[in-house]
């Protein structure tokens, strides 16, 4: 496996991790699309959502990602010739598409299908093939989610028939035991997700011992065609018809898969933004896979593609280190917008300090994906700011005391600070207001906070008044409430 494509957290890194990364990837969302009215952003990008009946219309809605990945190295018939990197290719896509930062798959919506696998219900037979496809992504793939299916292994071709090898195939009758193109298509599109991406290699040379006859040794030009013809796709294929795909021993990778993954891991993103769509992939993949096989085997491996209008741009992966760089700059422009004096302005030094967490975040992230905790609740003091979630009053009363934490806890930024003493760390919690019937005016500590349900972030830990008003009935509450540091309390009742 290549070496970046190790996973680099553990659990608890990952899971310490994974608020910030929820932070700036929202924000670069945020300003992905500035021109959506600002009500239904507000809704739609909440960093701490507790409500989800009014996340906005479908147009505005955010599917899950899902991912069935197959790779068949040994098959049960021996004379069906093994390969040697099927597994390494669809193991390698699998940490690229769970990775936090890259691909962003949750791992219990990718199913992973080996060879090498002693779980009966992850070999990659056609039974498990076709109960992952038609039952396990028919039943839980919505509209708005993304499907990308990966195939590596043996493709054949029987008269005018055209099928997959499952690693179960019996050569000795290939249609009652592979799965037929036309078959493999149908499921997908039975499938609801409207954006769907195919990857297959299957051209591999040499697959039958018995008769001579490779195993895709070499499918004809129409192999791909049925893949080409569905619902809402973008399929690319390792090869054209009547070419092979071959293997890497160097690099324990098919050509593919190998130029593939670098795709996916950055290497493609040539317009240096947040994503990697597939237009992208396509042209970095199809380039580097040509020039290879005319190196090596005489210009005989081109990668085949098909796209329907529009669906190029699906994002594949995303580079979040070089969308936050961009991101940061936007969130400059609207930190300036707050310079001058009164309550509702920032001074010069407080805009300054906010810049400089943005940049040390955009660091981090280039250098090796890391940031501190404490930035973590700096970038969401600033990120509830410039959305106007928060007022200027509470970014200061709640806010700036994190950018301050933020600087003078992180090393980097030690000689930047100022000689004054270093800002005793604050600890924060949180409150969550539930009510609905009725519904409440919030005050805390006499400042009005907005109505309910709403999360109050960065409260300080310790006593504060709540107090709860609903005009229409003239009721008013007011409690002394404690908060507890890295908890939440939450309000249910008057």
């Amino acid at each position: 496996m290549l070496d970046c494509l190790k996973y680099p957290y553990s659990k608890e890194e990952a899971q310490m991790a994974g608020k910030i990364r929820l932070i700036i990837s929202l924000l670069v969302m945020f300003f992905l699309y500035t021109s959506i009215n600002m009500a239904q952003m507000a809704k739609r990008l909440q960093i701490e959502a507790f409500t989800t009946d009014d996340a906005g219309s479908e147009q505005f809605k955010q599917g899950n990602r899902w991912a069935l990945i197959i790779g068949v190295n040994k098959y049960d018939d021996s004379e069906i010739n093994s390969l040697r990197y099927a597994v390494n290719d669809a193991k390698a896509l699998y940490e690229v598409l769970v990775h936090p930062d890259k691909g962003r798959f949750e791992p219990e919506r990718v199913r992973l299908l080996t060879s090498d696998t002693t779980d009966k219900r992850l070999r990659p037979t056609k039974g498990n093939i076709l109960q992952a496809l038609n039952k396990w992504l028919a039943r839980n793939v919505k509209k708005e989610d993304t499907v990308l299916i990966f195939f590596s292994g043996h493709g054949y071709v029987d008269e005018d028939r055209k099928y997959l090898l499952p690693i179960d195939t019996d050569i000795f009758y290939v249609p009652a035991y592979a799965i037929d193109n036309q078959e493999f298509i149908e499921g997908i599109d039975r499938l609801k997700a409207e954006k769907i991406i195919t990857l297959l290699d299957s051209c591999h040379s040499g697959g039958v011992s018995r008769t001579g006859k490779g195993v895709g040794d070499v499918l004809p030009d129409d192999f791909y065609n049925e893949f080409e013809k569905a619902k809402g796709r973008v399929t690319l294929a390792s090869c054209s018809g009547n070419e092979q795909s071959f293997e890497w021993p160097e690099k324990e990778h098919g050509v593919f898969t190998y130029y593939l993954l670098e795709a996916l891991n950055g290497a493609a993103n040539k317009q240096r933004d947040q994503a990697v769509t597939f237009d992208e992939v396509v042209e970095y993949v199809q380039e580097n896979v040509s020039d290879w096989a005319e190196k090596y085997k005489n210009g005989k491996q081109n990668p085949r593609w098909h796209m329907e209008s529009g669906f190029g741009k699906i994002a594949l992966t995303y580079d979040l280190a070089t969308g936050f760089a961009i991101v940061s700059e936007k969130i400059k422009e609207k930190l300036y917008s707050y310079l001058g004096t009164g309550p509702d302005k920032l001074s010069l030094k407080e805009v300054a300090d906010a810049e400089k967490v943005l940049d040390n975040i955009a660091a981090r992230l280039k250098k090796d994906g890391q940031v501190y905790q404490i930035d973590e609740r700096a970038l969401g003091a600033i990120a509830g700011l410039i959305k106007g979630e928060d007022s200027v009053a509470q970014y200061k009363k709640y806010g700036n005391p994190l950018v301050q934490q933020a600087l003078s806890s992180n090393p980097s930024m030690q000689a930047n600070l100022s000689p004054n003493p270093p800002v005793q760390p604050v600890q924060f919690g949180q409150i969550k207001v539930l009510l609905r019937q009725p519904w409440a005016k919030i005050y805390l500590d006499g400042e009005y906070m907005g109505e309910s349900p709403k999360i109050l972030k960065n409260v300080e830990a310790g006593k504060h008044q709540l107090t709860l008003k609903h005009p229409p009935s003239s009721r008013e509450v007011t409690k002394t409430v404690q908060v507890i540091p890295n908890e939440t309390l939450a309000i249910k009742t008057w």
